[in-house]
């Protein structure tokens, strides 16, 4: 598993630190991804209603539960599928100090549907997509490193 530093600053806390437009404003900070790759090589990623972008299939961890549960209730909410998470594949801790957690995961079971969250929702080679969320292409590049 890689794990990426979002700042190599050195910023030792006596500087505040600039917050990014990404900056998550909630309790927890932890974030959750998955990587659900099908036989063609195919990602399955969603188009975001709140920026247009596309990325993972995700979001954050909530009060009482782990990230793995987080990851599987995400994917099931944004696509409608249930999914098996395989392996923890990145870390990556952001500027603004939020971590998160890319899986590797595939469908078990479930037709694909799109969510209030989402425009769109089909597997698509990386290749294909021209603006991604925030760093969510790096992630899944790493991710699939593993």
């Amino acid at each position: 598993m890689a794990i990426t530093p979002g700042c190599q600053s050195g910023n030792t806390g006596s500087t505040p630190v600039t917050r990014s437009k990404y900056m998550y404003k909630g309790p927890l900070g932890i974030g959750v991804d998955v990587v659900i790759k099908n036989n063609e090589g195919k990602i399955l990623l969603h188009q975001r209603t709140d920026d247009n972008s596309w990325g993972m299939l995700g979001g954050w961890v909530e009060k009482g539960e782990t990230p793995d549960q987080a990851a599987i209730r995400e994917v099931e909410e944004e696509a409608g599928v249930e999914v098996k998470l395989l392996q923890l594949a990145h870390v990556k801790v952001r500027d603004v100090g939020t971590v998160h957690l890319t899986y590797i995961g595939h469908v078990v079971s479930g037709d694909i549907k799109k969510s209030s969250e989402s425009l769109v929702v089909e597997y698509k080679y990386l290749e294909e997509i021209e603006h991604w969320h925030a760093d969510h292409k790096e992630r899944i590049e790493e991710a699939l490193k593993v």
